[in-house]
């Protein structure tokens, strides 16, 4: 009997390591966790980044990716969540941002855009993220160089779970709002012409490497190969905090980082 399970045991780990149907398949480069929908436009030395997405959707995750990538994210982050606490915090001690016809408050967001104009200035290539960033980033987008929108989906009801968890708002009620907020940024997409790349935080758990050379592919960022192993230790399910977790790096084997794509191509773009 131990013998029947040690044998299984070293199946499973054989093809953990050696095997992915996903990756092997004709489709791959349909199927991995960055879609581009818009190309990049790496060579324009002014670029600005946004991720965006839902609450506990996995945007933190990216965020991070993207900061051990070099990418600066802002200068008052919260570690948790990696959140630009200049954004988030203006936002929120601003709301509401619209009146009561729905008209966007043209105060408040001289204010946002006041900030987004001095962090341009600071930067050439910048970005933040903010999963509510969708009630206010379309009046900023006019003053961002080069916007790059980088939109973050999971799965509609984990990410119902967690925000019930933490906050204990119904289920019914978190379902209809993260499907309204979903709908608002595929409409966005469709109405504006900025590069736009979707990421898919579950196929970004498990093709880590993946993810990560897709977004630095998007950002322009060059890979220091050296860190590669680091970044994906960092991507993980429901992780703690929003710092590299060394006990985690030392226990993590890697072996669910999964393959690199073999010819990375770009999405078809907005049918």
């Amino acid at each position: 009997m131990a013998q029947r399970f040690s044998d299984r045991l070293k199946a499973a780990w054989h093809l953990l390591i050696n095997y992915d149907p996903v990756v092997e398949s004709d489709t791959a480069h349909l199927i991995q966790p960055v879609t581009v929908i818009r190309p990049a436009a790496p060579d324009q030395k002014r670029r600005t980044y946004v991720v965006l997405g839902v609450p506990r959707g996995g945007t933190s995750m990216v965020a991070g990716c993207l900061r051990l990538l070099g990418l600066p994210m802002g200068d008052r982050i919260e570690s948790a969540n990696n959140e630009d606490l200049d954004f988030t915090e203006t936002a929120r001690q601003l709301e509401p941002l619209y009146d009561g016809d729905g008209k966007p408050i043209a105060a408040k967001f001289d204010e946002l855009r006041a900030i987004a104009s001095r962090k341009a200035a600071e930067r050439d290539v910048w970005g933040w993220k903010d999963p509510n960033g969708h009630v206010y980033i379309v009046e900023l987008l006019s003053v961002l160089p080069n916007p790059h929108l980088i939109i973050v989906f999971r799965d509609l009801q984990a990410a119902a779970q967690t925000t019930f968890a933490r906050t204990g708002q119904g289920h019914m009620k978190t379902i209809e709002d993260t499907l309204a907020q979903v709908g608002f940024l595929t409409t966005m997409v469709r109405n504006t012409d900025c590069p736009v790349a979707f990421v898919s935080y579950e196929r970004g758990l498990r093709l880590r490497e993946s993810l990560v050379r897709g977004l630095a592919d998007f950002a322009g960022m060059p890979i220091d190969e050296m860190m590669i192993d680091e970044i994906i230790t960092y991507i993980r399910p429901d992780r703690g905090g929003g710092e590299l977790d060394e006990v985690y790096r030392l226990t993590d084997k890697s072996f669910w980082r999964g393959k690199p794509i073999r010819d990375p191509k770009e999405g078809g773009g907005v049918p």
